[in-house]
């Protein structure tokens, strides 16, 4: 076979959404806030804000979904040459 199989724990998923219409849809979809950012706190030397969105976002927001199942990764030899899971190496090709 031209493919390893790894399992892995995924715990979850992270996502930043900068537009009011993707932080809506993230919330209603069960992602829950972790750090909201406003944009009234990024300044130029002026003191004026610098991010201004013509939708009604104020904030960038970052979400986290957590997972509750295992899932099953398969990758190509061809491509895939080191595997690091939680920052250690668990597959290298020779």
């Amino acid at each position: 076979s031209n493919s390893i199989v790894v399992h892995i724990y995924i715990a979850g998923i992270k996502s930043e959404a900068t537009s009011l219409a993707n932080q809506k849809l993230l919330y209603k979809n069960g992602y829950r806030i972790l750090k909201e950012i406003k944009h009234s706190e990024y300044l130029d030397e002026y003191g004026h804000q610098i991010f201004k969105c013509d939708d009604g976002t104020d904030r960038i927001v970052l979400f986290y979904k957590r997972f509750e199942q295992n899932y099953t990764l398969s990758m190509n030899e061809i491509t895939v040459t080191r595997v690091y899971i939680g920052g250690h190496r668990v597959r290298q090709d020779r």
